[in-house]
C-alpha cells in the first residue's frame, strides 16, 4: 500500500497547468480517510467506538472514492490503456 501511495505522490504535478489531476483527487480522498483516523485518536475512543466511528465517518468517503476509481478505470479502458 505504501508503495502505491508513493507512486501517486510522485505523479502529482505531471498534468496540465491549472488542472487537478488524478493523483491530487486520490490524495484528497486518502487525506479525508487519514483525518477520520486522526479524529478518532484525538477523541481517545475505545477500539469498538473507533470501529463505529469509522463506519459512520469513512463509509461515505470510501464509497465516493470507489465510484471515482471506477469512473477513472472505465475512462482509461475507453482510451485503450492496457493496465486499466
Amino acid at each position: 500500500m505504501h508503495v502505491g501511495i508513493a507512486k501517486v505522490i510522485d505523479a502529482r504535478g505531471k498534468g496540465a497547468k491549472g488542472k487537478v489531476g488524478s493523483a491530487e483527487v486520490a490524495l484528497g480522498y486518502i487525506g479525508q480517510l487519514y483525518r477520520v483516523e486522526k479524529s478518532a485518536r484525538a477523541a481517545k475512543l475505545s477500539p469498538a467506538e473507533i470501529q463505529k466511528f469509522r463506519i459512520y465517518k469513512a463509509e461515505r468517503i470510501l464509497e465516493e472514492f470507489k465510484a471515482w476509481m471506477e469512473t477513472r478505470k472505465n475512462a482509461l479502458r475507453r482510451c485503450g490503456c492496457p493496465d486499466a
